[in-house]
């Protein structure tokens, strides 16, 4: 009964705020079949807004596929909510641990009741639903895997209490998520706390702006056993070739184990699994029109110093930057096919509909207009005009977030080849062009995932190198050819996708260099409110998108994590380090700041 009410609410809901929901039944037949062999299902979501696990539960439940049991944080055990979300399968855990993770009685017995009740579940036949990011991705990409509660599965399954289950990565696509662009948490200002009265002022809201989140699109992946995923991970564990070196935090509840206990069973293969479905999940996900429109603006006209654009020559961007991720293997969601995309107009309706997401947008003329972008006309030419406001270039980077899984090792290998390429007898050395480019993906190993833990980094830089170059003879690519890439755009639109990143890093490296001891005691989120508040206000626009709690945050994990600065506060440890890293950005790299002196 309380199924039926929520899946007719739910209804209601969706059509008010969505434009349009689109999920591909075969995807969800092959859920279906796997229902029907007798082993649980275990649910994978990417993390993007609050209505990620609805939909999850309103389509499943159409398909009549049984509903999954969902792992929430506490903080939605909300009064009248919370039961209504119990009804429908939730079931509530902690959102923080005790740092002494082994000491703790309290923690240990907590450890072992979830544990216990995750794997009656599944013993059960039930199915299961958990986030692998642990939360919502506040800046828009994918975050690294919380290894937690897939621990016990995996241990379950190793143990023998449950023969197997089916592993189901799940991605979303968003024109604009419900809640809104997270830009008070982006400057480090600490969310509001869940709340009856939150939760309905929040559903007033997006009522009153009808098709807030534009299309929606779910991407339900392969189901697959999680025996399968042992046999192929377990040979590169044996082989010790994983791309594993991120530092997981054992003081919260998405990192149930104790990591830092190297004795944790299975530790590395739980690590490798989480990695493997969050790549999977993420090279899955549908990009949307709206971040394609966001990834050139922010990649190409920022940068340049641009803020304006011809509406045809924009469209034919957007045309052509849609048809490569296309290539690249990506789904596009906008109505993007190759007869299509060939008819100019087709492109510019594509576009409209496309910015008018790019803000809180009205119809202007024949143009959309918004926070982020304005249109103009001026004689018989149609413009689009580029906001420099903060709020606004903080939305576009969000979305712009959205869409550059594609181009991640693009992006690295381009800014090595701008930057730091070698040139012997007229040819670029490509072995040292794979070096550098294995710096960059090092220094942003805790911010974005470049390959799967089965796969060799090295031999993928090697191999889109060589194709970005060009006639490769022996290792050796004529220089001439470096600016004549098989890309839509020329080599300075993909170095500029991971800059913001690197740039952030060079920034708070620095600040530990000038100031080693300034901050020893502060906590992390008081330490990232202060470093904002002291630079926001004077950043260049370029340097806009690098101040962001979010990639603060993950400098400091990497700078923790190398040992830069000490494990459980905010003081230089290695200062011969960071000045190494300084330079490497900074001087090898050449990106700069004017932060950074």
């Amino acid at each position: 009964m309380i199924c039926r009410f929520c899946g007719y609410l739910l209804f209601k809901v969706f059509r008010r705020v969505m434009k349009r929901l689109l999920v591909c039944p075969e995807q969800l037949t092959a859920v279906k079949e796997a229902e029907l062999s007798g082993i649980p299902i275990v649910y994978l979501p990417l993390h993007r807004s609050h209505l990620d696990y609805l939909l999850i539960t309103w389509t499943v439940w159409h398909f009549g596929i049984r509903l999954p049991h969902i792992a929430s944080g506490n903080n939605l055990n909300l009064s009248g909510f919370g039961w209504l979300l119990r009804g429908t399968g939730a079931f509530f855990i902690r959102r923080r641990l005790s740092p002494d993770d082994e000491a703790s009685q309290d923690e240990l017995l907590y450890r072992t009741v979830l544990n216990q009740y995750m794997v009656e579940l599944l013993k059960a036949g039930l199915s299961i639903e958990f986030f692998l990011e642990g939360t919502r991705s506040r800046f828009g990409k994918t975050l690294l895997p919380k290894n937690g509660l897939i621990s016990n599965v995996v241990d379950a399954v190793e143990s023998g209490v449950i023969p197997d289950v089916w592993l189901v990565p799940v991605s979303f696509s968003y024109d604009n998520v419900i809640e809104g662009m997270f830009y008070d948490e982006l400057l480090g200002i600490r969310k509001e706390k869940e709340s009856v009265m939150g939760v309905i002022k929040g559903i007033y809201k997006s009522f009153g702006e009808q098709g807030r989140c534009g299309t929606v699109m779910m991407n339900f992946g392969t189901p697959v056993r999680l025996t399968a995923y042992k046999r192929s991970l377990e040979e590169r564990i044996a082989m010790d070739q994983f791309y594993l070196k991120y530092a997981p935090n054992p003081n919260s509840y998405r990192e149930l184990l104790p990591w830092h206990n190297v004795r944790t069973p299975n530790r590395t293969l739980i690590r490798a699994i989480g990695f493997h479905l969050v790549s999977d999940a993420q090279e899955n996900r549908p990009i949307s029109v709206s971040s394609i429109a966001a990834l050139l603006i922010c990649s190409k006209y920022n940068e340049l110093g641009k803020n304006s654009a011809k509406l045809w020559e924009f469209s034919e961007e957007i045309r052509l930057l849609c048809e490569e991720i296309k290539n690249l293997g990506f789904e596009v969601i906008g109505g993007t096919n190759e007869i299509e995309m060939e008819d100019k107009k087709f492109a510019q309706l594509l576009v409209k509909e496309a910015i008018y997401y790019l803000g809180d947008s009205e119809t202007f003329g024949s143009i959309a207009t918004g926070n982020a972008i304005i249109g103009t006309h001026i004689g018989n030419e149609s413009y689009l005009n580029f906001s420099t406001e903060r709020h606004a270039l903080m939305d576009l980077c969000y979305k712009k977030n959205s869409a550059i899984v594609p181009y991640l090792l693009h992006s690295a290998i381009s800014i090595v080849i701008l930057a730091t390429a070698k040139i012997v007898d007229g040819k670029i050395i490509v072995e040292d062009l794979i070096d550098n480019t294995l710096h960059i993906t090092d220094l942003l190993q805790c911010e974005v995932i470049f390959c799967k833990p089965c796969e060799n980094l090295e031999s993928l830089i090697s191999k889109l190198a060589n194709e970005l170059l060009r006639n490769t003879i022996e290792g050796n690519t004529s220089v001439e050819n470096v600016g004549n890439l098989m890309l839509a755009f020329n080599l300075t639109f993909y170095a500029n996708i991971l800059k913001p990143f690197l740039l952030t890093l060079l920034i708070v490296t620095n600040y530990f260099l000038r100031f080693p001891n300034s901050t020893p005691q502060l906590r992390d989120i008081d330490f990232i409110r202060k470093f904002l508040e002291e630079r926001i206000q004077s950043a260049s626009y370029l340097d806009a998108e690098a101040l962001n709690s979010d990639s603060i945050y993950n400098s400091i994990k990497l700078l923790r994590q190398k040992g830069v600065i000490s494990m459980n506060g905010l003081e230089l440890n290695d200062e011969d380090q960071a000045q190494q890293i300084v330079h490497i950005i900074g001087d090898k790299f050449k990106i700069q700041s004017a932060f950074v002196i």
